[in-house]
């Protein structure tokens, strides 16, 4: 959901400031004078800061979805798509215009998970388990098919959920780091390259 005028300043700085800083480091003060209004006029648009991390948080977790394969999509692409296309779908590359926002929340929810709910609900359940059955249903659907070989799908998406999360962790620690940020995408997309082969073998390590 977009947000015009100073919700959306407000909402973009905080993004920027709990990433950087961390949530409790951050207060009211520090976010008015980055958006350039007084902390009392943040009231007007969030009730507290914590309603502004849980925006966050919620944005965050619409996205994600988004990026997870429902079941009516995988059953449209294998129709048209290869094996290695359609597990290439699986990986989790964030479109362009997404890049930025994805990374730095990424980075909030881990800071987070520790004391708030609703980071923790997303670390277990859409990072780990809705990732991983949504992994599952793809590689049952292609061992249905023939397309490769029969193996143990749960344990196999398993750890391939747990491979890119900590990929992405990974990349999320270099975000403030340009050339360094750039050798961590080559590392993400090794990892992501060898659990498609790995599927595609059957060979599953």
């Amino acid at each position: 959901m977009a947000y015009s005028g100073t919700k959306q300043s407000i909402f973009d700085v905080c993004v920027r400031l709990f990433s950087e800083k961390g949530y409790d480091a951050v207060s009211m003060n520090e976010i008015g004078a980055a958006v350039g209004v007084t902390d009392s006029a943040i009231y007007n648009h969030y009730k507290s800061k914590e309603a502004i991390l849980n925006d966050i948080l919620t944005t965050f977790r619409r996205k994600l979805r988004g990026y997870i394969l429902k079941k009516g999509q995988v059953d449209r692409y294998i129709e048209a798509d290869t094996p290695r296309q359609l597990l290439e779908r699986c990986v989790g590359r964030f479109v362009e215009n997404d890049m930025e926002f994805m990374a730095h929340a990424y980075r909030i929810v881990l800071r987070e998970n520790l004391v708030n709910q609703l980071a923790s609900e997303l670390i277990i359940t859409q990072l780990h388990e809705e990732t991983a059955k949504s992994i599952q249903y793809v590689l049952d659907s292609l061992i249905r098919r023939g397309s490769i070989p029969a193996m143990d799908t749960w344990s196999f998406a398993l750890l391939w959920t747990q491979s890119m999360f900590s990929a992405a962790v990974v990349w999320i620690s270099r975000l403030f780091n340009g050339e360094v940020l750039k050798k961590s995408e080559v590392e993400y997309n090794v990892v992501s390259d060898r659990l498609i082969e790995m599927a595609l073998s059957g060979k599953v390590q």
